[in-house]
């Protein structure tokens, strides 16, 4: 079993792990124009987004778990507020402030 639109092999170890929308959402984006058809994450979200499409998901399985943006805000906000503790500069971690703004960076974290 593979992705219909980049043949990326099924399984997390593939990094195709399984993201879960909603129902209706799914119905719009399915590769086969009904409700089944498989897309990896990266074609669900392209799909999605060709499609003007906001909606909910979430992953349920893989190495990544699923939090509200606004739990992800926090944490990030308090991992910098961590570094900035230990004296490394964190300019590019694409959060700002601990209060979510409009202007923020979406680079992403230095390793």
């Amino acid at each position: 079993m593979a992705c219909h639109d980049c043949n990326r092999p099924y399984g997390h170890e593939n990094g195709f792990p399984d993201l879960i929308v909603p129902f209706w959402a799914w119905k719009r984006i399915s590769p086969n124009g009904d409700e089944s058809g498989l897309l990896c994450p990266s074609c669900i979200c392209k799909r999605l987004y060709d499609a003007g499409i906001t909606c909910e998901g979430a992953f349920m399985s893989g190495p990544v778990r699923s939090v509200s943006p606004e739990l992800m805000h926090t944490m990030r906000g308090l991992e910098n507020i961590e570094l900035a503790i230990a004296g490394r500069d964190n300019a590019r971690a694409g959060i700002r402030g601990l209060s979510p703004s409009t202007e923020e960076s979406h680079e992403p974290m230095d390793a």
